[in-house]
């Protein structure tokens, strides 16, 4: 609280009027500039609920993607005025270092750290919230979860219960989901003595593997689902589709069936679309004899070197038993 025997410095923002914070007035300066980040909309930047979309908006951004952005570093200004002009130049320069390096969660959090009263049940509030991180693919992206841990971890930095890079493994391995290819994923992490950053890029790979093999695997069975029972283009004897079309004297070429795109005229080796698919080797399609039931499979390199290193790391732990080297 501001002392009784002197009168407060007040910043009059364009959010309201702030308290400069002096080092003893934490309450009255924290009751100003949190209602400033209400005011502002930019409350959701320093707890981490609002993140900077990626990519950034230089290539392949959606329309979307660049108004989220452009909101978030709106929101990201105002921050940065609220926290920088509403502390005295001792606390400023302090914080700086902070900004230059775009940790505005760090920037806005070092204040906290100098305040007593509130540093263990700051502490214990930062730590529950850790824990209560979750991801799935529902919810976030794999980033995403590690963006909330890495925000909540920034906010400990320098107190008497900092969170560590192996607890924030530790976290992200308990929390990753159970299914067969997020365990090969867990079981690599805990055999490679690998650092955070690296964890963090290799499991965004290999989430964006099991993303793409999903969405092909839709795609196929959505296009083909359903084709021979739909009518063809145009009316009249010949213009049917499937195998319940009329048509007058056929030729032996043109009874030909592509079991490719189902369409009469040639075979399934000779289809421009069969060739294409082929070209791009991103989908192993492999179709039943009548030509009605499609599997796609999409493993990319990513995903596969995950299974790979893992095969490598178990029969190197095996071969090590069998010779008492462990």
């Amino acid at each position: 609280m501001s002392s009784s025997n002197s009168t407060p410095v007040m910043w009059d923002s364009k959010f309201g009027k702030i308290e400069i914070y002096t080092g003893g007035n934490y309450t009255d300066w924290f009751t100003g500039v949190t209602l400033a980040f209400n005011a502002s909309g930019a409350h959701g930047i320093i707890t981490g609920d609002l993140i900077r979309s990626e990519p950034f908006p230089s290539v392949g951004a959606t329309q979307a993607q660049r108004a989220q952005i452009e909101a978030w570093d709106k929101y990201y200004q105002s921050v940065i005025q609220i926290v920088t002009g509403s502390l005295d130049n001792i606390h400023k320069a302090q914080v700086l270092p902070l900004i230059v390096s775009r940790n505005i969660i760090g920037a806005w959090t070092l204040p906290t750290s100098s305040n007593p009263a509130l540093q263990q049940t700051y502490r214990y509030n930062v730590m529950s919230e850790f824990y209560k991180e979750s991801f799935g693919p529902t919810i976030n992206t794999i980033r995403g979860f590690f963006n909330r841990l890495l925000n909540w971890q920034t906010q400990l930095v320098g107190t008497a219960d900092p969170i560590s890079d192996s607890t924030v493994i530790d976290k992200a391995i308990r929390t990753l989901l159970s299914s067969e290819s997020w365990s090969v994923a867990k079981q690599l992490i805990q055999i490679q003595a690998w650092p955070l950053n690296k964890i963090i890029d290799h499991l965004g790979g290999f989430e964006k593997s099991i993303r793409f093999a999903d969405q092909n695997a839709y795609m196929a069975y959505d296009n083909n689902r359903g084709r021979n029972n739909k009518r063809g283009r145009g009316r009249g004897r010949g213009h049917g589709r499937g195998g319940n079309s009329r048509g007058g004297n056929i030729s032996k070429d043109s009874n030909r069936t592509c079991f490719w795109c189902e369409k009469k005229g040639h075979l399934q080796a000779n289809c421009y679309r069969y060739k294409k698919a082929k070209d791009q080797e991103k989908v192993n399609t492999n179709f039943s004899r009548d030509g009605k039931e499609q599997a796609s499979v999409a493993i990319t390199n990513e995903k596969q070197s995950y299974y790979d290193a893992y095969s490598a790391a178990s029969t190197y732990a095996n071969s090590a038993a069998s010779s008492n080297i462990i």
